[in-house]
This record gives structure tokens, sequence and C-alpha cells, in this order.
């Protein structure tokens, strides 16, 4: 999404370090009421943005990654083929994901 710079406005910051954010600001970057925001430091900038944008912008990123794979089903798998056998135990199977029937 691109985003063209908005006029300045002046925010005042309170005393327990709060500030209001301009509705503005809120429509432009589809800011909810209920929405946990992230923050950080770029060099002398803060930068704020919502879980859900940055969680869209990563799905983007990767949505090519591992099509057609389970790539959490690998991991256990690898992590379970590498554990040893404890003290006259086997070593674990790997199991089949259970599928639940709808209710």
């Amino acid at each position: 999404m691109a985003y063209r710079a908005s006029p300045a406005q002046e925010l005042h910051l309170g005393g327990q370090g709060r500030t209001v954010i301009p509705v503005e600001f809120w429509r432009a970057l589809d800011f909810r009421a209920s929405d946990d925001l992230v923050a950080w430091m770029e060099q002398d900038r803060l930068v704020i943005r919502s879980r859900r944008s940055i969680a869209k912008e990563l799905r983007g990123i990767f949505k090519n990654v591992a099509a057609g794979r389970n790539l959490a089903d690998e991991l256990i798998a690898e992590r379970r083929a590498g554990l040893p056998a404890v003290r006259g135990f086997p070593a674990p199977r790997l199991l089949t994901p259970m599928r639940l029937a709808p209710v």
C-alpha cells in the first residue's frame, strides 16, 4: 500500500507519556478502536502500526514460500526424527494428524 505524506499535525504529549492519534490518521491507516498497535524507532522517527497491517504485509511477503506444504508439520517431523531413544524406550514414531469430524 502506498502512502503519501499528510499535512503535519501538532500533538500534545501528556505527563504520563500519552498522546492522541488524530482521527484523520486513524482513517488513513485503517486503525480500529480495538487494534493492538506496535511501535518502534527508526533513527529519529517513531513508527506505529497495527498488528493487523503487519500480519497482512507478512502474509503477502511469504505467500509463495511454501505453497502446498505445511511447514509446521515438516518441522515437527524433523524434530521428532532427531530425538534419540531414551533408556530402552524406542525413538518416538511419527504421528499422523488427527482429523476431527464436524459437529
